[in-house]
């Protein structure tokens, strides 16, 4: 009510957490993608690795 007075220890604001904590649970679902697209392209780059090793392996057997 505006104009009241209010006291030490009262309560001005109730903050429902459902809404914060329905947006953790989304923000470490997001996090949780992140790190799985992060391994995905870690293992992409170790097989084009191992593929470029293979093919300079083959290039250089060629030559010899």
């Amino acid at each position: 009510m505006e104009g009241q007075q209010v006291r030490r220890g009262d309560t001005l604001v109730e903050v429902d957490p459902a809404a914060a904590t329905q947006q953790v649970a989304q923000a470490q679902a997001a996090v949780a993608t992140a790190l799985a697209v992060v391994e995905q392209a870690r293992q992409g780059q170790v097989a084009t690795r191992d593929q470029v090793g293979t093919a300079i392996g083959a290039a250089e057997a060629a030559v010899a």
